[in-house]
């Protein structure tokens, strides 16, 4: 083992031994996956773990089947947790991928099976298309309620150092009913841009708004690459302003990466992620 192998070792292990007690979403509903935590929730413009939920036209760029799990739970809230897990499978210019993400929150759990298709038209352009089957249980499961969405997603390439990525979720706002009341689930859109800076350093910028609310959820996160194989994530998210900062770890076919964020009212949080690849 060369020295900065070691080293490296010695750093990975300090990390997971200072992150694993805090391995609690800040945000238990954020879907978009451990790696854009670290990022203050930006992730539009790569293909990770979470795109399937986050902009399903990156699906195109795997490359075999990809498995991955993740794991949300804030520090205080024991009666909340958010745990995921997808499956993908791509050739290059088209991608196809399953998930399973599951949301308990004290009385009330929400499970959604995903499935979604992307297709590269050209060198520049990719578009992703997803469809959500949602089952709502509440009152520990006396209460209950099965409705669908969906979303479209779409990257473009500007150039060499830049890239545009949007998605529009549930515009339609899909209706749901729980005993005889009848609700319409929220919607929301998002874009956002990618400029490599250099080799190794990244910098994202994104934008988001849900329906009924008026603020714009601003984005930003910076990536840097020390090592290869080795990425530092740091960013900042308007809403709640949260700081947050994260790394990933790739050896050989092994993914891990962990995040956590502050927040000013509930502190420190994190999650854990696990990726797999298989050539």
């Amino acid at each position: 083992m060369s020295y900065n192998s070691y080293k490296l070792k010695q750093f990975y292990i300090l990390l997971l031994l200072v992150y694993l007690p805090h391995l609690e979403a800040q945000n238990p509903v954020n879907d978009n996956g451990i790696r854009s935590l670290g990022l203050g929730g930006a992730g539009l413009n790569d293909l990770h773990s979470a795109s399937l939920w986050q902009n399903p036209a990156l699906l195109s760029n795997a490359k075999g089947w990809q498995f991955s799990t993740e794991y949300f739970r804030p520090i205080y809230l024991v009666s909340v947790g958010l745990g995921s897990a997808t499956i993908v499978k791509g050739n290059g210019k088209r991608g196809f991928a399953l998930g399973f993400s599951r949301l308990g929150v004290s009385s009330m759990t929400d499970q959604t099976i995903s499935a979604a298709y992307a297709l590269k038209l050209n060198d520049r352009i990719k578009l992703g298309v997803r469809l959500d089957w949602n089952q709502l249980y509440a009152l520990s499961g006396m209460a209950s309620s099965h409705y669908f969405t969906g979303g479209v997603g779409v990257h473009y390439k500007l150039n060499e150092k830049l890239q545009l990525g949007a998605f529009v979720f549930n515009p339609n706002r899909s209706p749901f009913q729980l005993e005889d009341a009848v609700y319409r689930s929220i919607s929301s859109w998002e874009i956002g841009l990618k400029h490599l800076i250099s080799d190794r350093i990244n910098w994202y910028l994104e934008a988001a708004q849900e329906q009924g609310f008026s603020e714009i959820d601003w984005q930003s996160g910076l990536e840097y690459m020390p090592l290869e194989g080795f990425q530092l994530q740091f960013g900042y998210r308007s809403i709640a302003s949260k700081y947050s900062v994260g790394f990933s770890f790739k050896k050989q076919n092994w993914k891990t990466s962990l995040a956590s964020a502050w927040h000013p009212d509930l502190g420190f949080g994190g999650g854990i992620g696990l990726e797999y690849a298989l050539d």
